[in-house]
């Protein structure tokens, strides 16, 4: 059954995000003294028209107060036939920015916040869609001298920060977040608008985690860490050495299992090359059976000896299994470190190196789940990221990962529509790579790692003779003359083998997408803040 959702934002900007940005120390007595003023002096300005009122609120509020001045940052809009009062932005060069615009009501007219007042709703769906006519404006600034309101001009739910000036004057706290939200030197350098985006994905992380879905761990069990093995170890080999072995000994098939490095998981797939891990439990093998892999070890035994533990040299000390895994169950993996979310699913045979996690038991809904938009977004939300951009996918943090209730019919669906995800982005993965591949080998037979440009390695974006020209960029060289026909017709028919994959993944994504979304009870803004837009 689904859950329905009620965490839901009660203000524009989240309590979490401002209190990181707030200007502590901004509240200066001079600031205080001119709200008290303003304040003093309310009663008289709400009696006086609306000009009057207009200039009193640009002079004391806008300029002396938050620090704009016009005409660099401040356009007053009063004498023009213009919805708005004024606007706030750069407007020193050519390419002007809007960042606010300022309309003042008649008092008392946005005290209400009765859900049927008609008149203020209808109010900001008019100057929403002004503003967007008007193009580039982030923020709506409604006020009647006494009562601020900051709506956002780029998301459609109607919260709004609220303030008081006459507030203002004794709370030095009401203050600094006013000042942190619309001073001239905050929202002209994008701070306003990075706070919102923070607090945006802030309701998001709340939204998800907050309402009463299971985590992962309740779902299907603790997380386990990975073999503590990397490409390079012993116990690792590469395509060729396996596939000689399997030529010469097929028995080999029967210790060896399908290994993925830690830093090779993708959204749907591994971007790894083929890699196999000998796989002896203590007790379990005995290597005389496999003289191939035997030799293989020995090259190695002098270092494998001098492990510690009671295993043979052969063995590996550490298993998940004391039984060679073989199966149909499912698992899940992705690694601690990576510079987006990913998950692989995989036979219970596969191993995961050093630095994965991976959880047994696993499904396609599962699958689905952890790579959907919604919930990769979550875990950059809260995932520490270094400087290196890459994310830290700690063990609890992966754990505690919110795992709605789905009914048989969409858990059905997200594991079909899961399942043909991966294998058709592992046949594009092989497309882009196979072409890269043609030609290396072509062209620089001797090194065929050489490193190309970047736009070759996104060959399916050009046409043939931009593929053409980052050749001749990334090689030196030309397609030979003889042979341009029969690459200008294979370049063009894996092209379109691409797009076809592309789009039809394109679809099938979308499906999973509302779905999920559905699940978590995401609104139009929350799926905005998903898709980054």
């Amino acid at each position: 059954m689904e859950q329905t959702n009620t965490v839901t934002a009660t203000s524009l900007f989240h309590a979490e995000a401002l209190k990181q940005a707030l200007r502590q120390g901004s509240a200066s007595s001079e600031k205080k003294a001119l709200l008290q003023n303003w304040t003093k002096n309310l009663d008289g300005l709400n009696a006086k028209a609306k000009a009057d009122r207009h200039s009193a609120f640009l002079q004391n509020i806008l300029i002396e107060l938050l620090g704009y001045s016009a005409p660099d940052t401040l356009l007053d809009l009063s004498s023009a036939d213009s919805f708005f009062d004024a606007k706030l932005g750069s407007f020193k060069a050519a390419d002007s920015q809007v960042e606010l615009l300022y309309k003042l009501m008649d008092a008392g007219h946005i005290h209400t916040d009765e859900p049927d007042d008609r008149r203020s709703a209808d109010l900001i769906d008019e100057a929403r869609t002004l503003a967007e006519e008007a193009g580039g404006a982030q923020f709506l600034l409604l006020t009647n001298l006494d009562e601020v309101r900051i709506y956002s001009l780029t998301n459609r739910r109607k919260t709004y920060e609220g303030f008081t000036l006459s507030g203002m004057a004794d709370d030095s706290a009401m203050l600094e977040r006013f000042l942190t939200l619309l001073a001239a030197d905050s929202l002209l350098a994008g701070n306003t608008k990075a706070l919102l985006t923070q607090s945006l994905e802030s309701y998001l992380r709340d939204k998800m985690t907050l309402s009463k879905h299971r985590t992962l761990k309740e779902a299907y069990g603790e997380l386990k860490p990975g073999v503590p093995y990397s490409i390079g170890d012993p116990f690792i080999l590469d395509y060729p050495t396996f596939h000689q072995m399997m030529q010469e000994e097929p028995s080999v098939n029967n210790i060896v299992s399908v290994f993925f490095p830690a830093d090779s998981y993708r959204q749907w797939y591994a971007d790894t090359r083929p890699y196999w891990m000998i796989y002896t439990p203590k007790g379990k093998v005995n290597i005389e059976h496999y003289p191939l892999i035997r030799q293989h070890l020995e090259a190695f035994r002098e270092d494998l000896e001098k492990r510690g533990g009671d295993q043979k040299w052969y063995e590996l000390p550490e298993a998940d299994n004391t039984d060679l895994p073989r199966g149909t169950e499912l698992r899940v993996a992705t690694g601690s470190l990576l510079p987006a979310p990913g998950f692989v699913i995989t036979k219970k045979t596969s191993q995961f190196g050093e630095g994965s996690y991976y959880i047994d038991n696993a499904d396609y809904f599962l699958f689905a789940l952890l790579n959907s938009p919604a919930m990769r977004k979550l875990i950059t939300i809260i995932a520490p990221q270094r400087e290196d951009g890459l994310y830290e996918l700690h063990k609890d943090l992966l754990e505690s990962l919110p795992i709605p209730s789905v009914t048989g019919d969409q858990a059905t669906k997200l594991g079909r529509w899961s399942h043909f995800t991966m294998e058709a982005e592992q046949d594009r993965n092989y497309l882009v790579k196979h072409v890269l591949a043609m030609v290396a080998n072509e062209l620089s037979p001797d090194d065929p790692r050489k490193p190309t440009t970047d736009r070759l390695q996104n060959w399916y974006e050009l046409d043939f003779d931009g593929f053409q020209e980052e050749i001749r960029l990334s090689y030196k060289a030309d397609i030979p003359p003889d042979m341009m026909e029969e690459w200008s017709e294979h370049f063009y028919h894996e092209q379109g083998t691409y797009y076809q994959l592309f789009y039809r993944i394109e679809e099938v994504t979308q499906q999973i997408d509302e779905i999920v979304f559905r699940l978590f009870d995401l609104d139009e803004d929350d799926i905005a803040t998903v898709k980054g837009s």
